[in-house]
């Protein structure tokens, strides 16, 4: 299998990882992420450097996924985009053996579909920069946070688009992985907002993937 660097190392990157796996063409090399967000494996892959040390990596290893969310906008993404494009890197597109894209559709560069996503016929899907793999047309299979409400103890009570509400417990996440440190400090905590996919984030870019909600449901 050739070998995948990944950008990014929040909880979009975890769901990422998963689908890599499941698709099994490429093997994982590692993680590349700003300093300032720790240096604790991802799912047992190493952090490798950050953006400065791109030049270097990719001459290794030339294969590379943004696995960076897209929280507020979409300009995280796009820059990643165009440095890696810049330094001549390929932008596979990695698809979920659960997944679902019509031969009639053309998926950009650097686009993943997630597990149990469908894209229908003529949907053309533009580059991993802004849409993630994913546009309009996409059935999402996942929870689709509308309504956050941060609590004690670092809960969160939150509304579906389907009208349920859930209580997550996210206190045992954040005590074990380091990478979520910010989220122990009670104000930063409030400050959680939802992205336009529908995923939880905070401003300096930890996240909860869509699809990893219901691991965090109190019932």
């Amino acid at each position: 299998m050739k070998a995948l660097l990944l950008l990014g190392a929040g909880g979009h990157c975890r769901a990422c990882i998963d689908v890599i796996e499941a698709e099994a063409r490429y093997q994982i090399a590692g993680v590349v992420q700003p300093p300032t967000h720790g240096t604790e494996a991802v799912l047992g892959y190493p952090i490798l450097g950050s953006d400065d040390d791109l030049p270097a990596l990719l001459a290794q290893t030339p294969n590379a996924l943004i696995t960076v969310g897209q929280i507020k906008s979409h300009e995280t993404r796009k820059r990643l985009f165009n440095l890696l494009k810049h330094q001549g890197a390929n932008l596979p597109v990695i698809q979920s053996p659960t997944a679902y894209c019509s031969r009639h559709d053309t998926l950009g560069e650097g686009s993943i579909l997630m597990h149990g996503a469908v894209v229908n016929a003529n949907a053309t899907t533009r580059k991993s920069y802004w849409r993630n793999g994913m546009n309009s047309v996409v059935e999402m299979p996942w929870p689709r946070v509308i309504q956050v409400t941060p609590l004690e103890q670092h809960r969160l009570s939150i509304v579906l688009a389907t009208g349920e509400q859930w209580l997550l417990d996210l206190d045992p996440l954040i005590q074990r992985r380091d990478i979520y440190w910010r989220l122990r400090q009670d104000r930063y905590f409030q400050q959680v907002e939802i992205d336009p996919l529908g995923a939880l984030y905070w401003p300096e870019g930890e996240d909860l993937a869509p699809e990893s909600l219901s691991r965090y449901r109190c019932h």
